[in-house]
Parts: C-alpha cells; sequence; structure tokens
C-alpha cells in the first residue's frame, strides 16, 4: 500500500493515523514515531525544513525556549539605532587605487525606514565605481579632479528586499539621489584631498593625489566631532578634531573649506581673538592650545612660509619656499608660515593696570572690560615673517586680545564624540 504525506498525517485508505497508538494494525501503532502526528505531545527528532515559514499561535511565548514569532519581535524586540563593530574607514594603501577606497565595518546594525537592517559583511566602496555612487548623472565623481576639496556622505538606504542595507555615497548632506529621508540614513561621511601631496619623505600622505580620500576626515555615527564633521580631520594624538583649512565666513559661522576667503583681521569681517572664540562656540569649536597646535601640525613644513611670502587670501593646498606642500601628516592645510593662528592659551606680558573696554568697533551685542588682560597666544607662523619662525612650534605670545592683522587668522578644533 502507497503512503502519500498530507497535512502533517499519514493517510492509508480510510484509516488515517490521526494519534499515538492508532492505526489498521499493530504495525501502524509501533511506526508512530516516525510521522508527525495531527494532536497531541510529541518530541521531533533532526532537522526539518520548511519550504514556507510555519504560523505559531497569537498568544507571546511565556517560558524558556518557546517560540517567538515576527510581531512579537518587532513588539518586544530593542531597536538599535546604530551600531558597528568598527568604524567607516579609508583603506590601507597597498596600491595607488587603496588611497580612493573605503570600508565599512565588518558588522552594523542601523534603524530606519521602520525597519531594522543588518549588514554581515564588510563592504568596499569604491569611489572609480559607478555602483557606489547614488548618481553619476551632472558631475560624475567617479573622476578624482572632481572630488578635490569637496566633503561626500555615506548613506545606508533600504535594499528593494532582505535586510541588508544598500551602502550609496553622495555629495548631496541631505538624502541620495533616488531616495528620501525615510528610505535612507545618513550614516558617515568624509573629505577628499583638494591638491596633490607630491613625494614628501616620511609624510603619511606621501604621493596622495587631489581626489583622494583623506585617511583622517573619515567619520561615522560613533566616530565624529561634537560639531559639524565637514572639513576636519581626526588627530588620534590629542583625540580631537581639527579644520583642515584656515577658517572663512559662511553667514554667521566660520567654516573649514576649500576656496574659502580667509577670516583674518582684515578680512570684510574684522576678527581678534575675542570674536573668533565666540563665533567658533556658535559651531561647538574652539581654538586649539599650543600642544593641540603642535599635534594637529606635524609633518607640515618647518622652517618655511608660503612661496612669494604674501597673504594668499583663499584657502586651498598651498606651496612653500622651498616648492614643498604646506599639509601636515593628518591632512591640516596651511598650519604653519600662511597665517599666525591665535590659540586659546593666555599669557605673556599684560595690558595695562587699567579698567579698559573688551570690545572694539568692529563688535556688536557685547560689551565689558578687562583688566590686567593677558595676552593671547598665536601659532605657526605667518606669510610677513621670517621663515625660521614658522613651525608647529612656532608661537608668539605678545598680542593682545583685541589685536587685528591680516596675518593674524584661526583654526577652529572640536571634541571628540559619537551620536548615539
Amino acid at each position: 500500500m502507497a503512503l502519500r504525506i498530507s497535512r502533517f498525517r499519514i493517510d492509508m485508505g480510510a484509516n488515517p493515523i490521526k494519534n499515538l497508538g492508532q492505526g489498521t494494525s499493530t504495525t501502524d501503532a509501533a511506526r508512530r514515531d516516525e510521522v508527525v502526528l495531527m494532536t497531541g505531545n510529541q518530541t521531533v527528532v533532526g532537522i526539518k525544513t520548511f519550504s514556507s515559514f510555519p504560523v505559531t499561535p497569537s498568544s507571546a511565548p511565556t517560558t524558556d525556549y518557546q517560540v517567538a514569532n515576527k510581531k512579537y519581535a518587532d513588539d518586544n524586540g530593542r531597536i538599535v539605532e546604530f551600531q558597528e563593530n568598527i568604524n567607516f574607514a579609508a583603506k590601507t594603501v597597498g596600491a595607488a587605487a587603496d588611497r580612493y577606497i573605503l570600508l565599512s565595518p565588518n558588522r552594523m546594525y542601523i534603524y530606519f525606514n521602520s525597519t531594522q537592517y543588518y549588514l554581515s559583511a564588510q563592504a568596499t566602496l569604491d569611489l572609480s565605481a559607478e555602483a557606489t555612487w547614488d548618481t553619476i548623472a551632472g558631475t560624475d565623481y567617479r573622476t578624482a579632479a572632481n572630488r578635490a576639496g569637496k566633503d561626500f556622505y555615506i548613506y545606508a538606504c533600504a535594499p528593494v528586499s532582505g535586510i541588508s542595507p544598500d551602502l550609496k555615497v553622495s555629495v548631496t548632506s541631505t538624502y541620495p539621489a533616488g531616495y528620501n529621508a525615510t528610505t535612507s540614513k545618513k550614516i558617515g561621511g568624509f573629505h577628499c584631498l583638494c591638491v596633490n601631496v607630491g613625494a614628501i619623505a616620511g609624510h603619511t600622505l606621501t604621493g596622495y593625489l587631489a581626489g583622494d580620500v583623506l585617511p583622517q576626515s573619515v567619520w561615522d555615527l560613533k566616530h565624529k566631532p561634537v560639531s559639524a564633521p565637514e572639513g576636519m580631520v581626526y588627530d588620534s594624538g590629542t583625540d580631537i578634531w581639527a579644520d583642515i583649512y584656515l577658517a572663512s565666513v559662511s553667514g554667521a559661522i566660520l567654516v573649514s573649506v576649500n576656496g574659502g576667503t580667509i577670516a583674518d583681521g582684515a578680512s570684510a569681517v574684522k576678527f581678534h581673538w575675542y570674536k573668533f572664540t565666540e563665533w567658533f562656540a556658535r559651531s561647538k569649536k574652539m581654538l586649539p592650545n599650543q600642544s593641540e597646535f603642535m599635534s594637529l601640525s606635524y609633518g607640515a613644513n618647518q622652517s618655511t612660509n608660503i612661496t612669494g611670502s604674501a597673504d594668499p587670501g583663499t584657502t586651498t593646498g598651498h606651496i612653500d619656499t622651498g616648492s614643498r606642500r604646506m599639509i601636515s601628516n593628518i591632512g591640516c592645510e596651511d598650519s604653519c608660515g600662511v597665517l599666525w593662528q591665535w590659540g586659546r592659551d593666555r599669557g605673556g606680558p599684560y595690558g595695562a593696570a587699567a579698567w579698559a573696554n573688551a570690545y572694539d568697533a568692529n563688535d556688536a551685542g557685547v560689551g565689558g572690560q578687562h583688566y590686567d588682560a593677558p595676552n593671547c597666544a598665536l601659532f605657526g607662523g605667518g606669510w610677513s615673517d621670517s621663515c625660521v619662525a614658522c613651525g608647529s612650534r612656532g608661537s608668539a605670545w605678545y598680542r593682545a586680545p583685541l589685536g587685528l592683522s591680516s596675518d593674524l587668522g584661526a583654526r577652529g578644533v572640536s571634541a571628540s564624540s559619537g551620536v548615539l
């Protein structure tokens, strides 16, 4: 007699086996452990593979090892907004092409689009590949020259199916092309080198080309500054983030951008120590102290100033009097020999032993006077100075906080902090 399986019972003619010990013969009863019965308790041994998802009771599990269904997990599971086992990072350079490749975490949880997504293996984001970008329409950022001196963003995007997010790179800071604020989430970003570094012996960026990823600029939601991360690099020695470029004005804030007009004591908006300090605070930044400046500027040109010994006016990657790029090991531009940069240290000779206004005609909305005000530190050396004064340890302590000059600028730094 042929057997056929139907709805988890064995039909044997007109007398199906439904319960333990029931059947048409002693043989049927003896074989009761070989079938999964419709009713009654039973222990099933071995791996059973289902072609469709089993449907469990609508009630919630109450004891250990009871099966939980999707609804129970959705209602009671902990939502992980963002978690990763390692940070996003630039690929370690073994060949020239590695300088424009990013690596994702090996494992990453992220919640958006009302869904918990999970990346189970490291992804490679090659900036020369179309698949990496949200779009190549308009400006094609696969071309290195189009990336030079710009910030880019990494997005997790809802896939067509499954729970593994698609990763896309975009120049847009809101959401990538083809997605919206619901179907994507910004989870990281980076800055690309503005001008070729050239060959510099012992420099971490020797040989890097315009459009390559600055390794220390890569950030994500667990590794970023307290401030906005655009135009910044991380200094692991001091655990701070530093502006890549000298400060320039954008509306009512100071920014770090390639091609910006440098803010100084003679710019359209004139800045002294007080004003730089106040404006940086609007963006959760501050002036560096001397130890922070020495660290962020390490690897930059030493005992030289900018070629031509003249005010460059705008930010970018400049060359010094020795035809060397003026860039530090972590990627800070113009830290030595371009403009003296105010620091947050104070000391040196004091001002007059008398009350005097702590503001000038360039200020608005502030008041107060200072008495015996200490001078404020300046770091790095400037275009108008003797080359020997310029360098990571170059400092001057003779300027009062209201000092204004075209060779006095600033660079912001920010504390390190994750978002979630």
